[in-house]
C-alpha cells in the first residue's frame, strides 16, 4: 500500500496516451514498460469500484478493516496516527468512498478508458457512486 501511495497518479501523462493511440509502445525500453505496468497495476489495485456494487462494497469494507487495524497499531505503538484510516461509522465510510473514487479512481480509469476501449469502466464506477450517495 505504501508504494501505491508514493506513486499515486490520477491520470496518465499525454505521452502515455499517445503511445496507446498510436500503438507504438516499444516494450524493449525498460523504463516505458515499467511505467506502463506501474499504472496498470495501480489501476487494478484501486479498481474495486469497477466491480458490481455488492462485491465492490464488500471488498471496500475489508480494506477499511485493514486500515482500522493499521490505525490501532499506530495508536498502540505510539506512532504517528493516520486519522484517515480510522473507521468511524457507515456514513463516514460511504462519504470516504465517494471522495476516494472521485479523487483517485475515476480520473485514472477515465484516462485508461480513453486509450483502451476494453478498460472503459466509467459508467460502472458512476453507477456505484450513485448507489453510495443513495445510501447516505
Amino acid at each position: 500500500m505504501l508504494a501505491c501511495e508514493k506513486h499515486l497518479e490520477t491520470s496518465l501523462p499525454p505521452e502515455v496516451i499517445a503511445i496507446f493511440k498510436t500503438r507504438s509502445l516499444d516494450l524493449q525500453q525498460p523504463q516505458k514498460r515499467k511505467f506502463l505496468m506501474n499504472n496498470l497495476v495501480h489501476a487494478a489495485d484501486i479498481g474495486n469500484p469497477v466491480l458490481p456494487y455488492e462485491r465492490y462494497v464488500d471488498w471496500s469494507y475489508l480494506v477499511s478493516q485493514e486500515f482500522q487495524q493499521q490505525f490501532e497499531k499506530e495508536v498502540k505503538y505510539h506512532l504517528p496516527v493516520t486519522e484517515t484510516y480510522r473507521y468511524m461509522n457507515e456514513e463516514s465510510f460511504l462519504k470516504g468512498q465517494v471522495v476516494f473514487i472521485g479523487t483517485f479512481v475515476l480520473p485514472l480509469w477515465r484516462q485508461l478508458g480513453q486509450v483502451c476501449v476494453g478498460l472503459r469502466m466509467e459508467s460502472r464506477i458512476q453507477k456505484n457512486v450513485g448507489e453510495l450517495q443513495r445510501r447516505l
